[in-house]
């Protein structure tokens, strides 16, 4: 089982000219890398370089050699990856949307490189307490004189401790923050569950879960969302205002200001659905809950809203913004992987409007 540690960087002004320097090479590799193939495949070559050919073109390389093979190498393995999983992408039926080739790390405006992306191998970083030490480029070094690893200062928790596999670096420009994800390998820890005690779980809007547990003692468990969508609306507003603003000013959709938002907006409600799920595992864990069966919602935004409802804009609103159902339940996946818990995923098409004892459709006010 895998699972990654997020961790916030906190790197003085020189450590940031010096990560920001590594993560534009690496980008660099990237591109250089990502330009081969793209032009095999412009040219309809049926040998497309390899990831082992790319290593032995870009071996004399000045990027390859600034950089070091250890990072090179590990950009190199995470491009080929991705173009792997582009040819996959055209050949899925389950893929409907456009399938787009991986593209390059660079500002097409300023034609600028980005400072993307830096994968660290697991013997080329470790992690203490309250810094992380990663090696840097030899030129790096004797510019800035380090003599040994680089340590920068972290916040975070490091909630999974297990095997440590690769670390990924990433710097996020409208918020001017650095982030490492460490992959950590952990052994299941299955509960003591019983075969006889089920959980069912309906998930809805106005109640995210309303979770009815059947043990020795049946009860339910129900988690308002009501907060969490108010704070969604707030946020929504003043994403709307601001984006008047920008409209008005700069003839701009979108500002350093207007993406940070939206990445506050992404993490509240991703954290509301963290704490949710938290406190329901704790409780299934405390009551041995081997099955969980939840309703299968797949394609319900897809339905039309009936004409009795009112309030159409806000029901509007809520299902097609607000609610996030297959984040939802990829969060509950993870956790029942965690924990050792089967999950069934039941077809609930058309159960509220037919009658559970004649099978016979109804209306909302014959039910």
């Amino acid at each position: 089982m895998l699972r990654t540690n997020t961790l916030e960087l906190k790197p003085t002004k020189q450590q940031q000219r010096i990560l920001r320097e590594m993560l534009v090479r690496s980008s660099a590799i990237w591109n250089v890398g990502n330009y081969k193939k793209r032009q095999a495949f412009f040219n309809n070559d049926k040998r497309i370089p390899s990831y082992a050919k790319l290593c032995k073109e870009l071996k004399s390389h000045e990027l390859y050699k600034s950089l070091g093979s250890a990072y090179s190498q590990q950009m190199l393995k995470k491009l080929d990856k991705s173009w792997k999983s582009f040819w996959k992408s055209l050949t899925s039926e389950n893929v409907e949307h456009k399938v787009s080739i991986p593209s390059y790390f660079k500002n097409y405006k300023t034609n600028q490189t980005l400072p993307k992306l830096l994968i660290c191998r697991n013997d080329c970083y470790r992690i203490d307490d309250n810094y992380i030490h990663i090696s840097c480029s030899k030129d790096l070094r004797k510019e800035f004189r380090i003599k040994r690893l680089l340590k920068i200062q972290y916040n975070g928790i490091r909630k999974w401790v297990g095997v440590k596999k690769s670390m990924e670096i990433k710097y996020i420009p409208y918020s001017k923050k650095f982030y490492a994800y460490r992959t950590e390998e952990l052994a299941l820890t299955p509960i003591d569950s019983k075969e006889e005690n089920i959980c069912s779980i309906d998930l809805g809007i106005k109640r995210y879960i309303t979770a009815y547990i059947k043990n020795s003692k049946d009860f339910c468990l129900l988690y308002e969302s009501d907060h969490i969508f108010q704070q969604y609306l707030n946020i929504s507003k003043r994403l709307a205002y601001y984006q008047a603003i920008a409209k008005k000013e700069n003839n701009k959709y979108s500002t350093h200001r207007i993406r940070r938002l939206y990445l506050k907006r992404k993490r509240n409600l991703s954290n509301c659905l963290n704490n949710i799920l938290a406190h329901l595992f704790r409780k299934l864990k405390t009551y041995h809950i081997s099955t969980i069966i939840i309703g299968d919602l797949t394609g319900i935004r897809d339905s039309q809203i009936p004409k009795h409802y009112r309030n159409k804009k806000k029901i509007n609103k809520m299902i097609h913004n607000f609610w996030s159902y297959h984040l939802f339940l990829k969060k509950i996946q993870h956790k029942c992987e965690e924990f050792r818990i089967d999950l069934i995923l039941a077809n609930e098409s058309h159960t509220s409007s037919i009658c559970p004892i004649c099978n016979e459709k109804v209306t909302p006010n014959n039910r």
